[in-house]
């Protein structure tokens, strides 16, 4: 079987932001892409891309599982003043391009609760919380966002701690394949009668796995934290086939300088994202091979 690969990888480029002109980052305005090449090493395979790595096409009797649907965020935890954040003010403090605050949606916009997307970047901005998501890559603009916000803008805002987060979303070859990765993930034996029932039901009344979440305890001298996947069945695929897989690196930040604002959490957040999403890369693909 002839199996064409396509990937984009990150450059070492995102630390170097802050020395960059504004138009050196990537939007999405429109369905348009704006960007300089140079930032991106784009991998080509008989002229064909792809932005959700990693994505396989196959030619064969059979297709391979591949990743239809990818969602990143950041979430930071800390003091917000949610009421600021507009449109016009990410564009006045030139965190956004004029193009993008021109077709900005507004949700709302209160003293509890900000909503706005921006291009195909959404903002949520709570007064304990403020997230960040996209399901388009490159995902490094979601740290490129972050870092210009609570960085250049607002560094007197507290953060005590943030989430990196990854899901994907994909189908298994076939509905007994992800029986089997159910019956594999949350084997029926110790549950008894319960689980006796549930390895005999078929047809519209098969049970099983309905989410299964693992987590590592993770710490160093700066930050204490986790690692967390979560596997379940898709909620936007196919009922039979559809698996997601949810990966979350979580950090609360140690020994908080009264004063440090967003400066601590930051500098972790930058040396952290890249191997964040590496460890989500690395979880998510071997669910993927087990979805062949």
């Amino acid at each position: 079987m002839l199996t064409l690969k396509a990937d984009i990888k990150r450059s070492n480029c995102h630390s170097l932001y802050r020395k960059q002109p504004r138009d050196w980052r990537l939007w999405h305005v429109s369905g348009k892409v704006g960007c300089l090449l140079d930032r991106w090493r784009v991998y080509y395979s008989l002229g064909r891309m792809s932005l959700n790595r990693p994505t396989t096409w196959s030619f064969g009797t059979k297709s391979l599982a591949e990743i239809e649907s990818t969602h990143w965020s950041i979430v930071l935890i800390g003091s917000f003043n949610p009421a600021i954040f507009h449109p016009s003010w990410f564009e006045l403090h030139g965190v956004i391009p004029k193009e993008v605050a021109k077709v900005a949606k507004l949700e709302v916009v209160h003293n509890q609760l900000s909503k706005l997307s921006l291009g195909d970047l959404t903002v949520t901005a709570e007064v304990a919380k403020f997230q960040v998501e996209t399901t388009n890559a490159p995902e490094i603009r979601l740290l490129d966002f972050v870092s210009k916000v609570f960085g250049d803008v607002l560094p007197h805002s507290k953060i005590s701690s943030f989430g990196i987060n990854k899901t994907a979303h994909f189908r298994t070859v076939s509905p007994e394949r992800r029986l089997a990765m159910g019956r594999c993930l949350a084997p029926l034996a110790p549950w008894g009668q319960f689980g006796e029932r549930i390895g005999s039901s078929e047809g519209e009344n098969l049970g099983g796995m309905i989410s299964l979440r693992m987590r590592e305890i993770l710490s160093d001298d700066e930050s204490f934290g986790h690692l967390e996947a979560r596997v379940e069945p898709s909620n936007i695929l196919d009922e039979r086939t559809g698996v997601l897989v949810s990966i979350n690196r979580h950090f609360e930040i140690k020994d908080q300088r009264e004063l440090s604002g967003s400066v601590q959490g930051l500098s972790i957040l930058d040396r952290e994202f890249d191997p964040a999403l590496k460890a989500a890369d690395e979880i998510i693909s071997h669910f993927l091979e087990k979805a062949n």
